[in-house]
């Protein structure tokens, strides 16, 4: 099957989430989603295990693992295809070790990329042997993790005797789950992975090179050396690529913390007016940003707990703003607003146009919540509702005998 080199102008998949889908785009400017059929972020493939992927002049083969009715299959980085992330049929999703076999080939950014791919797979697979070896001879994870691992096991269903041992569990130190052995060789991966990547991006700037970087940047900051690289290298030698608008958004949107000035924007309401939050929220002595999403149910929750609070005080000078991040249309958003109740202003995010999620270095989550003072400093993100009102009432001056 090939698909037109038009079909992948635009064609981006960076972790499963819309901010990420949205975050690129390509030399011209455009940004996008890839569709096959109904499907949203993935290349659907249907019936074939074998496919050719044509982009310009580059090309991109890949061979399933196993045949199934419909794969759901991601794509990296923008103008190339470069792997197979995910193989889904409709019996579920594909046992690792079968996911392990696909074959991947391909040419110019493509093969580079791979290259680097597979040249930090070979650190992890001498790794995972070793880890293997010590996991046989029971020397990789402690005698305390394992009998915790047993006790858990032994317990059917969601006991609160099971669901305080699983929070036993969470709450143990590496030292407390695993032997000193496994942790000098956990230790050993992470030093040579590092040192790997590094000296792989420290090359001479490429498109592969700066999408392996961009990679690091899609959940959370890298260490500062991966930043130092950016900045030295890519920032000066691909100004103007939009992984490089990526990485600076990213560098910018997770290293903000209280105390910051919180970041301006114009994002659309419901009308398709626009407004900007630096005018909408003059005159207020405290506001909560609060971003949301329609699909969020824990999001949801949060607002609706809010609700109360904002009554109260709104017409003291406590603003709330909410933006949802939405697909394709409003629709659900509309819905979720008459059903939970919401009253406070609302604006929209459609389909990551303005990168909003990034700029508040939120892009792997549907929502986050920022509160700032009149000044617009940060005070807190994601503050509960005791420490919410807490804080309305510190900057309103209420007092306890209200």
């Amino acid at each position: 099957m090939h698909a037109t080199a038009n079909r992948f102008d635009t064609a981006i998949y960076f972790g499963n989430h819309a901010a990420a889908n949205n975050a690129f785009a390509d030399q011209t400017g455009r940004v996008g989603n890839v569709y096959f059929g109904n499907e949203r972020g993935r290349v659907v493939f249907v019936a074939e295990q074998a496919h050719d992927i044509r982009h310009g002049n580059q090309t991109f083969r890949f061979q399933l693992a196993r045949k199934a009715r419909r794969y759901r299959v991601r794509v990296d980085v923008v103008h190339v295809v470069f792997f197979v992330a995910t193989d889904r049929g409709y019996d579920g999703y594909v046992p690792f070790f079968q996911y392990m076999k696909n074959k991947i080939e391909g040419t110019g950014a493509a093969a580079e990329y791979q290259s680097y791919k597979l040249q930090l797979r070979a650190l992890q697979d001498a790794t995972n042997a070793i880890r293997e070896k010590l996991k046989k001879e029971n020397r990789y994870n402690t005698k305390e993790y394992d009998s915790l691992i047993a006790a858990i096991e032994a317990i059917e269903g969601n006991t609160p005797e099971r669901t305080a041992l699983i929070e036993r569990l969470q709450a143990m130190t590496d030292e407390e789950q695993y032997t000193p052995e496994a942790i000098a060789l956990r230790n050993r991966n992470k030093t040579e992975h590092k040192a790997t990547l590094l000296s792989i991006l420290e090359g001479e700037p490429s498109l592969a090179r700066l999408a392996l970087l961009a990679r690091q940047m899609v959940y959370r900051l890298p260490d500062q050396e991966f930043i130092d690289v950016f900045e030295e290298l890519y920032a000066i030698e691909m100004p103007e690529n939009s992984m490089t608008h990526f990485c600076r958004r990213q560098i910018d949107g997770l290293s903000l913390q209280v105390g910051n000035h919180y970041v301006d924007f114009e994002a659309p309401d419901l009308d398709g007016q626009m407004h900007r939050l630096s005018e909408m929220v003059e005159g207020a002595k405290i506001v909560l940003l609060d971003l949301w999403a329609s699909w969020c149910g824990p999001c949801r929750r949060a607002s609706m707990e809010m609700i109360p609070l904002y009554d109260q005080y709104k017409s003291r000078g406590f603003m709330v703003i909410g933006v949802a991040r939405e697909s394709e249309s409003t629709d659900a958003m509309e819905s979720a607003i008459r059903k939970d109740g919401y009253t406070w202003p609302q604006l929209v995010e459609l389909d990551d146009r303005a990168n909003l999620w990034s700029q508040y270095g939120c892009i792997n989550g549907a929502g986050r919540r920022i509160l700032f003072n009149a000044e617009g400093e940060i005070l807190a993100f994601d503050p509960t509702i005791e420490e919410l009102t807490a804080e309305v009432e510190k900057h309103l001056g209420v007092t306890k005998t209200e």
